[in-house]
């Protein structure tokens, strides 16, 4: 019995450190992140997520689209035993034309609401201390270490590259100097509504101005054209005329904030009247660009001059959506 009593008394007094430890971490989080905004790794799909005790994701949980499942802003954490909750609510990015910028999500009401989103974090039974849950979180948010434009798809990272740097990407193929007069335009002016504006610059892996030449030499502007030579229309070449195509969908969510536009893609048509090299010059936001990219035609009629010549060609393309 004298050795039961102090088994009790024993467990009565860990208990609160326990609490407090818990408390301390959980204070610690919420000072640090909460009100904050912040990526997502993977850009995953859901309004609940799971990560495992390897910080991998678990369940259903598989990849979205960056402008409409990327960001967050972070509400507050809540830690029980051995498990992390994140409350967050999640944003679309929208481009106005010049800039892009954040916007709220519509229920199926179409009423203007913050969609929430749950991320569980599981740990394993030792102590969880702030460090911990840091290092959970760099795996599941980016850092200021991370680049955003090496995250997203091969058609987008121009245009991320511009938004993130504030400079145009390198040339991506040779184009023949005698073709200068076609309506494409040069340098950062095919980039000019690929922006992000001051207040993204406090969002980790966003914005990293003077930083072009190390991401240029990373390899993420993208993959180089086919041919070594590439024709712009004008100047005797006429554009590629398309065969087939079908119209780009809207997105759930477009559609319920009756979002619409047009998106700009820049495209490379080869002899074969095959499309390559879809770079996104435009943006729109809500998912449209995939759309658009998705619903591209597969086979153009190639591209020809007066003489019957054919050749690869940039080509502008817009997509209304």
């Amino acid at each position: 019995m004298q050795f039961l009593s102090r088994a009790i008394v024993l467990c009565l007094a860990i208990s609160p450190i326990h609490v407090q430890a818990s408390s301390d971490v959980e204070q610690h989080l919420n000072d640090q992140y909460k009100g904050k905004t912040v990526v997502l790794r993977g850009f995953l799909h859901g309004d609940h997520l799971h990560y495992n005790l390897a910080g991998m994701p678990a369940g259903s949980a598989h990849p979205g689209v960056w402008t409409i499942d990327g960001f967050a802003k972070v509400i507050g954490f809540h830690l029980r035993g051995q498990r992390l909750t994140i409350h967050a609510e999640r944003f679309i990015l929208g481009n106005t034309g010049q800039t892009f910028q954040f916007q709220r999500y519509f229920d199926k009401n179409k009423s203007e609401k913050g969609r929430e989103l749950s991320i569980e974090v599981e740990f394993n039974a030792d102590e969880i201390t702030a460090a911990k849950a840091e290092a959970a979180l760099s795996r599941i948010f980016l850092t200021a270490q991370d680049r955003l434009p090496e995250l997203v798809p091969d058609y987008w990272k121009p245009c991320v590259l511009a938004a993130s740097t504030g400079k145009p990407p390198e040339p991506e193929e040779t184009v023949d100097s005698s073709q200068r007069s076609g309506s494409l335009p040069k340098g950062r002016k095919q980039y000019d509504a690929c922006s992000f504006p001051p207040e993204f610059a406090a969002i980790p892996g966003v914005v990293y101005p003077g930083e072009i030449q190390k991401a240029n030499e990373a390899g993420t502007v993208g993959v180089k054209a086919e041919e070594s030579t590439i024709f712009r229309v004008g100047k005797g070449v006429s554009p590629p005329r398309v065969i087939s195509q079908n119209p780009a969908e809207f997105s759930d969510q477009a559609r319920r904030a009756k979002y619409q536009g047009t998106a700009v893609l820049l495209i490379v048509v080869n002899k074969t009247g095959e499309v390559g090299n879809i770079r996104v010059a435009k943006p729109l936001g809500f998912g449209l660009d995939e759309s658009a990219v998705w619903t591209l035609p597969a086979i153009f009629v190639s591209a020809s001059s007066s003489r019957g010549d054919s050749w690869s060609m940039k080509y502008r393309l817009t997509e209304a959506t």
